[in-house]
């Protein structure tokens, strides 16, 4: 359907009368999406790229300040972006 436009006579059209007039679509489209063909979604697995680096020894690292699996002291805690610490870093052995 066809109809006069509010600005200097323009002339507008549904937005699927558009589609339509677009080289290369088919002459009726369609809503649903049982019509359009199935995506295949299988996406080969990427390579762990960890796996490529070289291999590295070991270390320890020990500290007097922390003590494992306990909250970090408020002393050492960043103190912007919302946190009060006092921003110390750690010693670290």
């Amino acid at each position: 359907m066809t109809q006069r436009g509010p600005v200097h006579g323009a002339l507008t059209r549904s937005p699927a009368a558009e589609l339509q007039r677009l080289p290369g679509l088919p002459g009726r489209l369609t809503s649903t999406a049982a019509s359009l063909p199935a995506m295949d979604l299988d996406r080969p697995v990427p390579p762990d790229p960890y796996a490529l680096l070289p291999k590295v020894g070991m270390f320890a690292v020990t500290s007097a300040s922390l003590v494992d699996g306990e909250a970090m002291p408020d002393h050492h805690v960043f103190d912007d972006w919302g946190f009060s610490g006092a921003n110390v870093s750690p010693e670290l052995m």
